[in-house]
């Protein structure tokens, strides 16, 4: 399983992982998870007026966006398995990208889970730390932290 966010790093973590299915025949799960808490804290900049006034389409176009986002970065990286001749499934979840790369993985019983040590941009960065941290603290599996 790859956990892929659009960085360099995560980019580096996918190459790692097509190295290890063409050594062993496996499988690639590429996953994306989109955090809500991400997007709707983004939107309460005090520099916009009026927050309590934002209406609940507005913060499901932000999500609608933020899940294009991610299908966008699936997609993209399967493509590069479909070249590669790597079976794969893509998976975009909804929620804390710790606690739901952790019990995908637990669910569908993934052998290893690799993982960029960067984010993309710097709150990503932050958030992607924290996450890869606590994936190779947690998971019930090998976790492989690319660089």
């Amino acid at each position: 399983m790859v956990c892929l966010d659009g960085s360099k790093h995560s980019e580096k973590a996918l190459s790692q992982a097509i190295q290890i299915a063409k050594k062993f025949g496996s499988k690639i799960i590429l996953v994306h998870v989109v955090e809500p808490t991400a997007v709707f804290s983004a939107m309460q900049n005090p520099s916009v007026p009026y927050w309590g006034s934002i209406s609940t389409p507005l913060l499901q176009s932000s999500l609608d966006k933020e899940q294009k986002e991610g299908n966008k970065i699936l997609t993209k990286n399967s493509h590069i398995l479909e070249k590669e001749g790597i079976p794969f499934d893509i998976v975009l979840l909804l929620g804390n990208p710790s606690e739901e790369i952790l019990n995908f993985s637990k669910k569908k019983r993934v052998d290893f889970i690799v993982v960029g040590s960067l984010g993309k941009g710097m709150l990503s960065r932050v958030l992607l730390g924290s996450v890869s941290t606590s994936i190779s603290q947690r998971a019930d599996c090998t976790v492989i932290i690319v660089r």
